[in-house]
């Protein structure tokens, strides 16, 4: 579904996809995603890795240990989305050949945040209010980051200042703040 969702908006075979035939239409085809699920190298986490076109991502998902029995982050839809993100910011930053560009320090920030925007965006509704990243794997009611995501600066009040507190170092502070900041200047709050 993510992969149909994103083509409809841009991401191509020339923009650069995960497609293990383009059919003709041009970028370097035989690089699908591998997927992993419950993968057994670590627990509640997810990664994907984003090598150049022609190249497969991988997605690896992993279990979750916070809960009795454990929880499977691949039932975890904003985790998902979240993690193939990744492989359309990086090869759309960088063009389909440099998949350099978000690896670390603000830029990598900009793309973890860029993959909760586009997971809470997706799974949003009209009435939309609050989002928790991955609450339900991690068995908490606000989920894997520092705040909510909420048009409500009352409710996540992360601005790019908070990066100067410490402890809000590292790809998923800056992720909270980018996140936060896409949500209160693209989605309209919802009405009283």
């Amino acid at each position: 579904m993510v992969h149909d969702l994103y083509y409809r908006y841009g991401f191509d075979e020339i923009s650069g996809n995960f497609q293990q035939d383009n059919y003709g239409r041009g970028g370097k085809e035989g690089d699908g995603v591998i997927a992993n699920s419950q993968d057994g190298s670590g627990y509640n986490n997810a990664n994907f890795m984003t090598p150049p076109d022609g190249q497969n991502g991988r997605c690896r998902m992993y279990v979750w240990n916070t809960a009795s029995p454990y929880r499977d982050g691949d039932l975890e839809a904003g985790i998902v989305i979240h993690e193939l993100t990744h492989g359309l910011s990086t090869r759309l930053t960088g063009g389909p050949a440099n998949s350099g560009c978000l690896g670390w320090g603000e830029s990598g920030g900009m793309g973890e945040g860029w993959g909760d925007f586009l997971a809470t965006t997706i799974r949003s509704t009209k009435d939309y209010k609050d989002f928790a990243m991955g609450s339900w794997a991690a068995n908490q009611v606000n989920g894997i980051r520092n705040y909510v995501y909420s048009t409500n600066m009352t409710v996540n009040p992360s601005t790019y200042k908070t990066l100067d507190k410490p402890g809000y170092w590292g790809v998923h502070a800056i992720e909270n703040d980018c996140q936060a900041r896409l949500l209160r200047d693209t989605v309209p709050s919802p009405a009283p």
